[in-house]
């Protein structure tokens, strides 16, 4: 499936900054969340032992790292998986949850970000 937002043009090179951004930067106030998702068994001390398409933190930055996203969409893929994994294996109220909910939206404004502005096509028009 290609991207639900068809802004998000990046490229391999400005994926450990989105990273960064989302993980370090700006989740001063979840970094107990980013903690738990940094740890492949987060889910498992939560009582979740069978995650169809799990996906955590530590392995996104070691595919980064390692140089192993050869497309964008893939990152991509991999960091909403840690977040929505953690969304849809907890309950609403939790606060994991919850955190996941505002990490996801961190990391898609991040992206959204670090994609180069391209001008708007020229207006087609009959004169």
């Amino acid at each position: 499936a290609s991207d639900p937002d068809p802004r998000l043009k990046l490229n391999l090179h400005q994926l450990g900054g989105v990273f960064n951004a989302c993980v370090y930067d700006k989740s001063l106030e979840y970094e107990w969340a980013v903690r738990k998702l940094w740890d492949p068994l987060y889910l498992a001390e939560l009582g979740v032992h069978f995650i169809p398409d799990p996906m955590d933190l530590r392995t996104v930055a070691k595919k980064l790292i390692d140089g192993l996203y050869l497309a964008v969409k893939d990152f991509l893929r991999d960091m909403r998986r840690v977040f929505n994994n953690a969304r849809k294996y907890t309950l609403k109220a939790s606060p994991l949850h919850q955190a996941a909910d505002t990490l996801l939206s961190i990391f898609e404004k991040e992206a959204l970000l670090a994609a180069p502005q391209r001008p708007p096509p020229p207006a087609c028009g009959g004169g």
